[in-house]
């Protein structure tokens, strides 16, 4: 178990530094070629136009690209896009086993200063709501930003999101 955790954090440090880069070339290296799903966004963003050649700045936020396949028994993803180096956030939410959450609970592991119980439900089942047949089970997210110093930082959090609440959060 805490080794496939340690393979999902990987996962989301390495997906930080191609979401958040604004310039650096976002190509998978193809060697999952048999996808499940790839698609590419083909909808204009409202949320800043990355314009910015600076490959440590993204002045805007967009997913340009999507992918994922499963190889030995390991799901990867690829997100081809840039993050906006404000500390806006990518959520990653993944179902890949029984049980799961189709409204978010508000007693999760308490992960990023309190951002996945915020989504959840306050007793009043006003929780992020997923489509019918969707009970994500893990959540993943990535920030990056600049600190006050003008150092670029990067950030990923991850928890399992478990039918009853609580679970591993990290």
């Amino acid at each position: 178990m805490e080794r496939d955790q340690m393979k999902t954090f990987a996962l989301a440090c390495t997906a930080t530094t191609v979401l958040c880069a604004s310039a650096m070339s976002q190509v998978t290296d193809g060697q999952y070629e048999n996808t499940l799903a790839g698609t590419i966004q083909n909808t204009s963003t409202s949320f800043g136009n990355n314009d910015n050649p600076d490959p440590g700045l993204a002045i805007g936020s967009e997913l340009n690209f999507g992918s994922a396949t499963v190889a030995n028994g390991n799901l990867y993803l690829f997100l081809g896009g840039n993050l906006e180096t404000n500390f806006n956030k990518l959520e990653v939410f993944i179902d890949c086993r029984e049980g799961g959450q189709n409204r978010l609970r508000g007693d999760n592991s308490d992960v990023d200063f309190g951002g996945l119980n915020r989504m959840g439900d306050d007793g009043s089942g006003n929780g992020l709501t997923f489509d019918v047949g969707f009970e994500a089970d893990m959540w993943i997210t990535i920030t990056c930003g600049v600190d006050a110093d003008g150092a670029m930082e990067f950030f990923a959090n991850y928890a399992e999101l478990r039918t009853d609440g609580g679970g591993y959060g990290g």
